[in-house]
């Protein structure tokens, strides 16, 4: 298996190619570093929202709305599945990752999450019993 941010590498490319169709946004950074934008300053979508979700999980979860009859009215929800609970929800989506950059602080998820040495213990953990780690 490819590393998960390889995996998610792949969609944010389709993201970027499809921009106007999602009502999504691509912002170039000094150092040619590309910021997507899935709805901060623009509308977004369904579809991008979908999308997103499946860069979070790199991939490796199929994504999908549906509709089903809650408190006697029909309602939208999301459904998520996968075959690789570990590497899809932990290792590429769990937040987490504590992020402080001029002034602004949040939590960071999705693959690059990896990257953070604080979730290499995790990522162990979630795949210790895997044949091969990929986190």
């Amino acid at each position: 298996m490819e590393p998960l941010n390889r995996l998610a590498t792949e969609l944010i490319d389709e993201a970027i190619d499809f921009a106007d169709e999602l009502a999504i946004d691509v912002y170039t950074l000094e150092g040619d570093a590309a910021v997507v934008d899935f709805g901060v300053d623009v509308p977004g979508a369904t579809e991008a929202g979908l999308l997103l979700a499946e860069i979070q999980t790199a991939g490796l979860a199929t994504i999908q709305t549906a509709v089903a009859d809650a408190g006697g009215r029909p309602r939208t929800h999301v459904e998520l599945s996968t075959d690789h609970p570990a590497l899809a929800l932990l290792c590429a989506s769990k937040g987490g990752w504590e992020l402080s950059v001029d002034g602004f602080e949040g939590l960071g998820s999705g693959p690059a999450r990896a990257l953070s040495p604080k979730s290499r213990s995790t990522s162990r953990r979630a795949t210790a019993r895997l044949p091969t780690s990929r986190c």
